[in-house]
């Protein structure tokens, strides 16, 4: 299998222009992606901002969130009657995530500098209202634009993920939307309880 092609996949389907059901169905493919994603999660760092984690500890951890959304994905397939797309729609998923977080690794500095910056804020606050200091000037958030920019590709990476879900389990788009959304909600939180008890 010819590596532009699949990425040209890949990119139609970040532009919506491509359908799950033309992702070659392949095991070394999905493998592909799912290590993809994960390289690309621990390059731009993207859930974990702990610079304390080594190397295996993030690629320990993101594998562990890339199963997990593989199995909320084949569960959502088999309630679906459809579980013999899993194979396209997580090599799908896995490979669009893999180059959203990509064209986010850039933007991931200042990112974690604007979270110092509101941790930093939220920490005076505290402090200002522990102490008793009634007027305490209202804090102006300045954030940068790679911290918009990010939420613009979180917000088109679920647009993604909904088009892709959309067509594997053939539903209307606003359906796939609040089902990524759903497991979106499930599969973070789940994750991080894990890392907090393994890690």
């Amino acid at each position: 299998m010819s590596i532009t092609p699949t990425l040209r996949i890949f990119s139609d389907l970040c532009l919506f222009r491509q359908r799950t059901e033309n992702v070659p169905t392949s095991n070394n493919l999905l493998l592909g992606t799912a290590v993809a994603l994960v390289l690309f999660c621990i390059l731009s760092d993207s859930h974990l901002y702990n610079s304390s984690y080594s190397f295996p500890e993030k690629a320990f951890a993101y594998s562990l969130w890339a199963m997990l959304l593989g199995t909320v994905l084949l569960v959502i397939l088999k309630s679906n009657g459809v579980a013999e797309r899993w194979r396209q729609t997580a090599t799908a998923i896995f490979g669009t995530l893999a180059l959203t977080k990509l064209i986010r690794w850039p933007l991931a500095s200042g990112v974690r500098q604007d979270k110092q910056y509101i941790e930093e804020m939220a920490r005076e606050l505290v402090e200002a209202i522990n102490a008793g200091i009634a007027d305490y000037p209202t804090p102006v958030v300045q954030l940068s634009i790679a911290y918009y920019m990010t939420w613009a590709i979180v917000i088109w990476a679920l647009c993604i993920q909904s088009s892709i879900l959309r067509h594997a389990i053939e539903v209307p788009l606003w359906i796939a939307f609040t089902i990524v959304l759903g497991y979106s909600v499930i599969v973070f939180p789940a994750w991080i309880v894990i890392l907090n008890v393994l890690m």
